[in-house]
């Protein structure tokens, strides 16, 4: 891997996307258990997110923690390689 171009904050990256897609899928899971009338599990939760809008949250997640969250964004090539990427923003993707 070209170290140029690997995430400088990539634990910090890790741990918190894994916290944002729990809550994701969580949020998801309460929406398809409204309109099913009943608890729908996580296993069904999780498969439905995932074939649906994992790709979506990813996407987001990594342009959304460069721009706000990173220290390095200004001197990193992987932001800024991301930022020139038009990325359709997630809301509109599970909307």
């Amino acid at each position: 891997m070209n170290s140029k171009l690997a995430c400088r904050n990539f634990n910090v990256f890790m741990r918190t996307e894994r916290s944002a897609l729990l809550r994701a899928i969580e949020e998801d899971k309460w929406y398809l258990s409204e309109r099913a009338g009943h608890d729908v599990g996580w296993d069904y939760a999780k498969k439905h997110f995932v074939e649906n809008f994992l790709l979506g949250f990813s996407q987001h997640y990594r342009s959304t923690f460069c721009e706000q969250r990173c220290d390095y964004r200004l001197s990193c090539q992987l932001y800024q390689r991301y930022k020139a990427q038009q990325f359709e923003p997630y809301e509109t993707v599970i909307a």
